[in-house]
């Protein structure tokens, strides 16, 4: 069952979808990253008495805490809260008064219903009391009296928020959820970007935030090693530089440090930093009034952080550029990218079961389809650490314990329903970015209840899934589409029979129909039969592309991707023979075609291996490029967008 830690955001976020639908959740998401984004600017204004200093450190802010501000999730609730907890306790080196106690212990109260982070709030509090304490010794003694009664006060306001957070469903054991994550859930540093390490001395990529957030991140490491050397050595920087301060600051660099997902965090150092900012520019007003010159260099050097963060920012790792498209906020949600036309089938079709997709779908999948039907995994850790262990075999199609099968581990899951993705294409070959579509192929005890150009369903056909089979043929029976009980769907008669159906579905890209009588006729051109080809064989029509391509390489001997796509087609229909024959013709292959060469090693080797290992490597093999991919779903109509369930 779901973690109860943020139950009062998921009854909040549900309630806004179910009273206005996804476009007030949009609206809800860009209010609330605009807010935090402001209440940012007004905490660096205060602490640097500059609107130009402020402007340059929300825009560094923007750019580090952009991969958190960019999803609608209850994060955005403790970065607020964060900032609201600094500036009703902290920003003011006075005692904070009883009144802005218990405005945080309010708080704590509904962050930690809100979202798990919540105790970050009580770290914040406790560096500050430690830095307090602990920077005693070497502030004078007039600082030292003042020190001391703040930090009992906020002392006082720890322990109140503190008690206040035990006001949630799980009490004190809410505060144990990372410690004892790992004995029954997978570890938090499973899931890429969120728990990895920031590494500091090595280039950024992912899992590590945008270039520009690693540069930034690199400034604050510096500019905290420069503030905490002079306050070490300087009595003047002890006099006048907030200890409590200073340690929040160390603290946020930790955890910047020990987390990607708590770069934002780097705020806190900014605001320091600001502070310093403020002040020589005070010192500077005093001396020179060279303040307005100062402050159009500040403002231009936000301009260029702002431009920076457009070419270098989160968006690349997000959403691409996508996101600086109006088209990216007509939508309410991406259902291409869940694969909603299958979604859809699933959900119409009314089967219940157990299903396997990918981890990113999980989530789509639970809101569309729970509780009728369960998925492996639902986009969260609340699952055994043997589920996202068998996510990483099944996308390999391999077993995941010794000797065991592939077909085995599905299973030993209890797997009634898998749903299969993405396109053979070579920059989805990582150990979890297989293309799933086409393993349970030819797998007894299995059959295809639906495959399109994406993606493809495949039932348990067993006992227990006789009512599931029944559904689904009166399902297409409803949609005047082909269905055989025994054989599954089929794609060349769903064509044929229902081509308004398959277009719709994606099934096939709109011309596809065209281009086949073209086909037929005999009078094709040779990029019109490519076309046929690869979609042929991307819909397991492999038979086809192989008439088609051994047609194309004879006429074009100089032309790889019919070759590529030749050997793929003879692998995924076991002629191993045949396709480390066909294979020969790549060795022609242009100087450094590695990907070729992978095509054809995968051939010569894939006959001495035993049936279901050579499956297994199969399974693992391209033949599109990015590029091809691109340009395959020309023309595919996108899934249905429906309203709120």
């Amino acid at each position: 069952p779901p973690s109860p830690a943020s139950w009062l955001a998921d009854v909040a976020l549900a309630g806004v979808a179910h009273a206005a639908g996804f476009y007030a959740l949009r609206a809800l998401h860009a209010a609330a990253a605009a807010a935090i984004l402001a209440l940012a600017w007004v905490e660096l204004r205060r602490a640097s008495g500059s609107r130009a200093i402020a402007s340059l450190g929300a825009t560094a802010f923007a750019a580090l805490a952009a991969y958190r501000l960019l999803q609608l999730r209850p994060d955005l609730v403790s970065i607020a809260a964060s900032l609201l907890c600094y500036r009703w306790l902290l920003a003011d080196e006075r005692p904070p008064s009883p009144r802005r106690i218990a405005a945080v212990a309010v708080l704590s109260a509904l962050w930690a219903n809100l979202h798990a982070g919540f105790p970050l709030g009580l770290l914040l509090i406790a560096a500050a009391v430690a830095g307090l304490v602990l920077a005693a010794p070497l502030r004078p003694p007039e600082a030292r009296r003042a020190d001391r009664a703040r930090a009992l006060r906020l002392a006082l306001a720890l322990a109140v928020a503190g008690l206040a957070t035990l006001a949630n469903p799980s009490g004190i054991r809410a505060h144990l959820a990372y410690l004892v994550a790992g004995a029954s859930t997978p570890s938090l540093d499973r899931i890429m970007d969120e728990w990895a390490a920031l590494h500091l001395f090595a280039l950024p990529g992912p899992p590590q935030p945008s270039p520009i957030a690693w540069t930034l991140a690199w400034a604050l490491v510096l500019g905290m090693a420069w503030i905490a050397v002079r306050w070490i050595a300087s009595e003047r920087a002890r006099r006048e530089l907030d200890p409590a301060k200073l340690a929040l600051s160390l603290l946020s660099l930790c955890l910047m440090i020990s987390a990607v997902r708590f770069v934002w965090i780097g705020i806190f150092p900014l605001l320091l930093f600001a502070g310093a900012a403020g002040a020589s520019l005070r010192v500077a007003d005093r001396s020179a009034r060279a303040v307005p010159r100062t402050a159009t260099a500040i403002a231009a050097t936000a301009c260029l952080l702002a431009a920076g963060f457009v070419k270098l920012g989160e968006q690349k790792l997000v959403s691409r550029d996508e996101i600086f498209q109006s088209a990216y906020y007509r939508r309410p949600y991406a259902a291409a990218k869940h694969h909603a036309h299958a979604i859809w089938v699933l959900a119409d079709s009314g089967v219940r079961g157990n299903l396997y997709t990918d981890y990113f779908i999980g989530g789509f999948a639970g809101y569309w389809l729970a509780p009728e039907v369960r998925t492996l995994v639902n986009g969260t850790l609340n699952v055994p650490s043997e589920s996202l262990d068998a996510l990483v075999a099944i996308a390999q199609r391999r077993g995941l314990r010794p000797g065991e099968e592939f077909a085995a581990l599905l299973d030993r899951l209890g797997i009634d329903l898998f749903l299969g993705i993405r396109l053979p294409e070579l920059r989805r070959t990582a150990s979890v970015g297989i293309a799933t579509t086409a393993h349970l192929e030819n797998t007894p005890g299995w059959i295809a209840i639906f495959r399109n150009l994406t993606s493809a369903i495949y039932l348990r056909a067993n006992d227990r899934n006789r009512a599931n089979l029944e559904r689904v043929a009166d399902y297409y029976a409803a949609q005047h589409v082909p269905f055989d009980r025994e054989r599954g769907f089929d794609v060349d008669a769903a064509i044929r029979d229902a081509p308004d159906w398959a277009i719709a579905h994606g099934v096939v890209p709109i011309g596809f129909v065209r281009l086949a009588h073209n086909m037929a006729s005999g009078h094709a051109s040779s990029a019109v039969r490519d076309r046929v080809a690869t979609i042929s064989a991307v819909l397991g029509g492999y038979r086809r592309s192989v008439a088609i391509d051994r047609g194309l390489v004879r006429e074009e001997p100089q032309a790889v991707r019919p070759k590529r796509r030749l050997v793929w087609s003879l692998l995924r229909l076991g002629q191993f023979e045949d396709a480390a024959e066909a294979a020969a013709l790549l060795e022609a292959r242009p100087a450094g075609d590695g990907f070729s060469a992978w095509i054809s090693e995968t051939a010569r080797g894939s006959g001495a291996m035993d049936p279901e290992a050579a499956r297994t490597a199969v399974a693992a093999l391209a033949f599109l490029t990015a590029a091809e991919g691109s340009e395959l779903q020309n023309g595919l109509e996108p899934p249905e967008v429906r309203p709120p369930r």
